[in-house]
């Protein structure tokens, strides 16, 4: 677990002995995160995958869509080993974001919409993350988002980026450090090519935070392998089936098991709508994004 005193360096990995006999057992196995959604995607295309109050997306276009958020990354220089601190309310951004994040071998710090730039700093200044990528009111209370995202004090920071809800244009500059970038211009598809998965199982895949229940969260390192693991465990555990839907009533950051438990078994993240399915929503708690009526209707 890394504190405000630790840095890159001291992360220890798993004891060898152990990660042997895990692999031995069968409870790890060579897949990764993003690997893990591009089967679920070609075996379950058309299913619907994940949706928030604006907009749903089949397991086919969130891969998709991931390979674009991805080739958007990459071309900014997001690199392998690189962490990202990622702070996007219950949306469907926040699951192309985190596993475009794990396609290119980059490490997302799991920010939560309600942490305030006291706690955002310190995240970045212990990952030593490289950029952040936030929404323009990830909570509410905190409306002048350009301006937090400006006054970050992290030397390592390369990238400020600040995601709009605008659905056109490219693009442009905010405050002095900021780039907004149009939600769909991250995800736009277009003749987007495969994004090959650069990580390997037992790399590290993401930081995930503590409670905060003794000070500013720490940080606690996830493998792919071993994440995955408890994916398919909880799948199992809470009896999931391709009929599920899962509703995400929270903050989708603290419940990292029910992230990705449906993807284990083609369910779908949502909302308890009339027509039930399996799938998970962001459309949920903390969603900063106004989609008029239809963002009414399903919380009412």
């Amino acid at each position: 677990m890394w504190t405000a005193d630790s840095t890159v360096a001291d992360l220890t990995p798993w004891p060898a002995e152990a990660a042997q006999r895990y692999r031995d057992l069968g409870y790890w196995t060579e897949e990764t995160l993003g690997g893990f959604l591009r089967n679920r995607a070609a075996r379950f295309g058309d299913r619907p995958a994940v949706r928030d109050a604006c907009s749903q997306l089949t397991y086919r276009e969130l891969d998709r869509s991931v390979d674009a958020a991805a080739t958007r990354l990459r071309d900014t220089g997001v690199q392998r080993g690189d962490r990202v601190v990622v702070q996007i309310d219950n949306r469907v951004e926040l699951y192309i974001v985190h596993f475009a994040l794990f396609r290119l071998g980059a490490v997302p710090v799991l920010a939560l919409a309600q942490h305030g730039p006291l706690q955002v700093e310190q995240f970045c200044r212990i990952a030593e993350a490289v950029m952040i990528i936030a929404t323009s009111a990830a909570d509410t209370r905190q409306p002048d988002r350009v301006r937090q995202l400006s006054e970050l004090q992290a030397p390592s920071l390369r990238h400020r980026i600040l995601l709009a809800d605008t659905d056109g244009g490219d693009p442009g500059d905010g405050a002095p450090g900021v780039t907004i970038w149009p939600g769909s211009w991250l995800t736009r598809t277009g003749d987007v090519e495969p994004v090959q998965d650069v990580p390997d199982s037992e790399d590290l895949a993401f930081l995930q935070l503590s409670g905060g229940s003794t000070g500013v969260p720490k940080l606690i390192p996830r493998t792919h392998a071993d994440y995955l693991y408890s994916v398919r465990g909880s799948a199992e555990i809470c009896s999931l089936t391709a009929d599920d839907v899962m509703l995400i009533a929270i903050p989708a950051a603290t419940v990292c098991p029910s992230w990705w438990d449906p993807v284990s078994r083609s369910c779908r993240w949502s909302r308890p709508l009339p027509t039930c399915g399996c799938w998970p929503s962001s459309s949920i708690h903390g969603s900063s994004r106004d989609c008029g009526s239809s963002r009414w209707a399903e919380r009412n």
